[in-house]
């Protein structure tokens, strides 16, 4: 037996399904559906020129205070979205540097799914 791989062709359907999910499933999704290797998913995107989610994408929940005021609250994403902000600025207000500059504090509270959790207990009728 040598030591070749036989690699396994791809199909219509399949590069199919990646242009569609690749906005919303990781590599490891996908490759998880498509039955096939993390690398050989990443590699056929590469080629594609797509990208999927990243595995660690950040889900941590903040809280954009203004001085004692929440302007917003959400992913950095999603701050950055509702006051119309760079991600890059929002990132900027979780520096101790951004204290000399500016009012705004970003504040991180968890996940989540720690915060919708937390949630979910709170609004249970005992």
């Amino acid at each position: 037996m040598s030591g070749k791989r036989v690699l396994k062709p791809w199909r219509f359907n399949e590069i199919n399904f990646l242009y569609e999910n690749h906005k919303a499933m990781t590599y490891s999704e996908i490759a998880k559906k498509l039955n096939r290797s993390k690398p050989s998913i990443f590699n056929k995107c590469h080629t594609l020129g797509i990208k999927c989610l990243k595995e660690n994408k950040d889900l941590s929940y903040y809280f954009l205070y203004h001085g004692e005021e929440i302007r917003a609250e959400g992913t950095i994403a999603q701050i950055a979205e509702k006051l119309n902000l760079s991600q890059k600025t929002i990132r900027f207000y979780s520096r101790p540097s951004a204290r000399k500059y500016s009012k705004n504090v970003l504040v991180k509270v968890g996940t989540i799914n720690e915060f919708e959790e937390e949630n979910d207990e709170s609004n249970k009728v005992i």
